[in-house]
């Protein structure tokens, strides 16, 4: 028998607002708490006073299954990315590779990359979750934002790359020249980027209209993400470089 709340918003079942945590799961069986009744087979349960404000207050925490899918999805996205990074650092720089000297390098390098993915992960997850209420809605507002910038921006990156060099726009780079043009496995590359951007962005849009942190973490996490990423990826090898541990 489903119980359900009636907050004089929304009716919502007591089972969500007791998965995130805003209704405690002894309310609706505690004596004398409220009142069941019964009507069209359903048995609901009315909040007066404080208890109606707390879920009231506590439904911006309650995550509809397409967002709790995107943040799934975005969470498994970022763990395969990482596991990318992870055989990398396992497998390490083969003997006869010309940068096989600068091992340890590449090495750091690789860790803080999977940190970062992570990370990315972690975000995703808590912010669909029960976990996201000892987390400010800003801060992850700003970090989902800040992820769908960087992806949205490396694939539009990879794109403008790709239809520049098949009209002859662009000329071709080397590494587009040794990778053989358009490959299927060069397809799957972008094609990957793409669909993280996407399923972050929808994540993002979701969490904004959801918690309504404001548009300040929409435009720190746009602008900001991108500077302080590209400022640790340039600084970090230049840190490394300087103590021998890769090429300058």
């Amino acid at each position: 028998m489903a119980v359900e709340i009636l907050t004089g918003h929304a009716r919502v079942s007591a089972e969500e607002l007791w998965l995130t945590g805003t209704l405690a799961p002894d309310l609706i069986l505690r004596a004398g708490a409220a009142q069941p009744r019964i009507h069209s087979g359903v048995r609901n349960t009315k909040i007066t006073g404080a208890r109606e404000d707390a879920a009231t207050v506590g439904s911006d925490l309650l995550t509809s299954r397409p967002e709790r899918a995107a943040g799934y999805t975005a969470a498994g996205w970022c763990l395969l990315f990482a596991a990318v990074s992870g055989w990398q650092l396992v497998a390490g720089v083969p003997p006869e590779n010309q940068y096989a000297a600068y091992a340890s390098g590449i090495a750091a390098m690789s860790l803080i990359v999977m940190l970062l993915k992570l990370l990315g992960a972690l975000i995703a997850f808590v912010a669909v979750t029960p976990l996201q209420r000892r987390t400010s809605a800003a801060v992850l507002g700003t970090a989902l934002w800040g992820a769908f910038a960087l992806l949205g921006i490396y694939s539009a990156g990879n794109l403008i790359i790709t239809v520049g060099t098949l009209t002859g726009l662009l000329t071709p780079t080397a590494a587009w020249t040794d990778a053989g043009g358009v490959t299927l496995r060069a397809g799957l590359y972008v094609a990957f980027f793409l669909a993280g951007s996407a399923v972050f962005g929808v994540l993002a849009v979701a969490f904004q209209r959801r918690r309504r942190p404001g548009w300040r973490p929409v435009l720190v996490g746009a602008v900001g993400a991108p500077v302080i990423l590209g400022l640790l990826l340039a600084v970090t090898p230049a840190i490394l470089g300087w103590l021998g541990l890769l090429p300058t």
